[in-house]
C-alpha cells in the first residue's frame, strides 16, 4: 500500500514572553496505545496508516473539546498540573528530570532526539496555546449567559420592594410591580424591563446609559433619580424627574430621533391611547414618589386611576357604576396605613360620591345615584 503525501500544514512559534501558563489538562492515559512520540514522528512524516491518523487526530479533537477540568483549577493547581506533564513527556522519552543541566544533555544529543524532545515540548506549547484560547472562549460564554440569564423581582399588593441591581443603581419597586433584568449588564447598555411603578436612583455611567423600557415607552439616563409609572392596565405612563434629566421616546420611533428631555421638577406623560408625549412643569416631583414611604399621593388625578391605585394597595376589588364618576379628579395625600374604609371614605366625600362595601369588594356610587 503507497505511503500517504506528507502533510506539513502550519508551523507554530512560540516565545517565552508570549507563552501564558493557560494550559490545556489532556491525560496521559487517554493517549493512543502505542508510544506517544513514535506516534507523533510517523504522523509528521506522513507514514500513519488511515486508522493511526484517524485514532491520533479523533485523541487531539477529544482533547480541545474537554476543557471542564482545566477550567474548574485553581492557578496553583494549573501550574502543578503543567510540571506533572511535562516531567511524564520526558520520562517518556527517556530523559531524567533530576538532570542537573538538562539543556546542555538536550545540545549533547543526537539530531534524531533533540528533534524528539523538540517535538514533545512543542506539543504541550501547542495545547497549552489551544488550552488558552478555549478558556478564554469558556469564559466569554459564561459571561454572556450571565448577561443572556434575567432576573424578575416583583412586590406584592402593599408591599415596596427595594432592589440593587449589579451596576449599584437603588431601585424601590411598588406595590403589584415587576422588574426584569439581566444578572450582568452589558459593556454598552444597561437596559431593565418594567410592568408598574418604580423609584430609580440610577448609578452613574457616562458609558453605558439606563434604558428602561415600559409598554411603548423608552427611559434613557445617565445617572439620576426619578419616579416612573408605567402599569400596564393604565391608561397613561408618566415619568417624574427628582434630579438631574432623562430622555424619553416612543418604541415606534425606529430612528430614535425624537427624544423628550425632562428635567428636575418636570413630569411627562404618555398616553396609550393616542401614543403621544405631553411635558409639563409640577411643583416638587418628589409627590410622585411619596409611596415610598407610606403615602398615597393624588395630583387631579381621575377617580378611575386612583381607585386602580387603592387596589395596589389594599385587597380590595372597586367597581365604579358610573362612566361620569369615574372621570371625577380628586387630589390629596392619603397614609396607607389607614384603614382602606377611611381613605375610600374621604375620596368619595371629596367628590360627593358614595360607596358600599361587600367583604372585599368595594362599589362607588356617583351623585346621581343619590
Amino acid at each position: 500500500m503507497p505511503k500517504e503525501p506528507k502533510n506539513f500544514g502550519f508551523r507554530i512559534v512560540l516565545t517565552a514572553s508570549s507563552f501564558d501558563y493557560k494550559t490545556y489538562p489532556y491525560k496521559i492515559n487517554e493517549m493512543p496505545g502505542e508510544d506517544l512520540l513514535a506516534l507523533l514522528d510517523k504522523y509528521i512524516a506522513g507514514d500513519c496508516t488511515v486508522e493511526e491518523r484517524r485514532r491520533i487526530e479523533d485523541w487531539i479533537q477529544t482533547m480541545t473539546r474537554d476543557d471542564a477540568t482545566w477550567a474548574a483549577m485553581t492557578r496553583d493547581e494549573q501550574q502543578k498540573y503543567l510540571k506533572t506533564l511535562y516531567q511524564d513527556i520526558l520520562q517518556k522519552i527517556r530523559i531524567p528530570d533530576d538532570s542537573n543541566d538538562l539543556t546542555a544533555n538536550i545540545i549533547n544529543m543526537p539530531r534524531h532526539r533533540r528533534f524528539r524532545i523538540t517535538l514533545a515540548v512543542a506539543s504541550i506549547l501547542v495545547l497549552a496555546a489551544l488550552g488558552g484560547i478555549l478558556y478564554q472562549k469558556n469564559v466569554l460564554r459564561h459571561r454572556r449567559a450571565m448577561m443572556e440569564t434575567f432576573v424578575t423581582e416583583s412586590a406584592q399588593i402593599g408591599q415596596v420592594l427595594k432592589i440593587t441591581l449589579p451596576d449599584s443603581t437603588h431601585i424601590w419597586l411598588n406595590a403589584a410591580s415587576k422588574l426584569r433584568y439581566p444578572q450582568r449588564f452589558a459593556n454598552h447598555k444597561r437596559e431593565v424591563y418594567l410592568n408598574g411603578e418604580a423609584f430609580f436612583d440610577v448609578a452613574k455611567d457616562t458609558k453605558r446609559p439606563f434604558v428602561i423600557h415600559t409598554g411603548g415607552m423608552e427611559t434613557t439616563v445617565l445617572g439620576t433619580r426619578f419616579n416612573l409609572s408605567g402599569y400596564a392596565t393604565d391608561d397613561a405612563f408618566r415619568v417624574a424627574v427628582v434630579s438631574g434629566k432623562v430622555a424619553v421616546g416612543l418604541v415606534s420611533d425606529k430612528n430614535k430621533t425624537s427624544k423628550t428631555v425632562v428635567q428636575a421638577n418636570q413630569l411627562i406623560t404618555y398616553s396609550v391611547a393616542s401614543g403621544e408625549l405631553s411635558k409639563e412643569n409640577i411643583p416638587d416631583a418628589a409627590d410622585y414618589a411619596a409611596w415610598r414611604t407610606g403615602t398615597l399621593a393624588f395630583h387631579h388625578t381621575n377617580l378611575s386611576a386612583a381607585v386602580r391605585q387603592l387596589q395596589r394597595v389594599y385587597h380590595f376589588q372597586f367597581t365604579i357604576d358610573n362612566k361620569e364618576a369615574g372621570e371625577y379628579q380628586i387630589s390629596g395625600h392619603f397614609n396607607i396605613h389607614q384603614p382602606a374604609a377611611q381613605v375610600i371614605k374621604a375620596i368619595c366625600l371629596s367628590i360627593g360620591a358614595h360607596y358600599e362595601i361587600h367583604d372585599t369588594h368595594v362599589i362607588i356610587k356617583g351623585p346621581e345615584n343619590n
